[in-house]
């Protein structure tokens, strides 16, 4: 099973990825258009759960390897900047979502 992560950890990073931008997209449908602000905040955490899968899958397929290579060096930057200025763009595309989502109401 081991084997079988290291192998195709490009397609567990593509599949963390998508959970990512789906969890982001779901969080702001529902938190403007479906005004569902409570389950907005379980995919919020759907998408801190997909960072900690990238970070656990980079640790996890270094530990096997016993190489850090061009794929940990994409997930430390993910993480990066996902905890930097991931957190400020994700608050700018908020508040441009809240306000056409408002004009949109109106």
């Amino acid at each position: 099973m081991a084997d079988f992560i290291v192998d195709y950890k490009w397609y567990f990073f593509i599949i963390g990825e998508i959970i990512f931008w789906s969890s982001i997209i779901g969080s702001l449908l529902f938190r403007y258009i479906f005004n569902m602000k409570k389950l907005s905040k379980y995919l919020i955490l759907l998408w801190l759960l997909s960072d900690l899968w990238l970070l656990t899958l980079g640790i996890f397929v270094y530990v096997k390897t016993g190489e850090f290579d061009t794929f940990q060096i994409i997930i430390i930057i993910v993480i990066i900047y996902a905890f930097t200025e991931g957190k400020k763009d994700l608050e700018k595309l908020d508040r441009f979502i809240n306000r056409m989502t408002e004009k949109w109401k109106k």
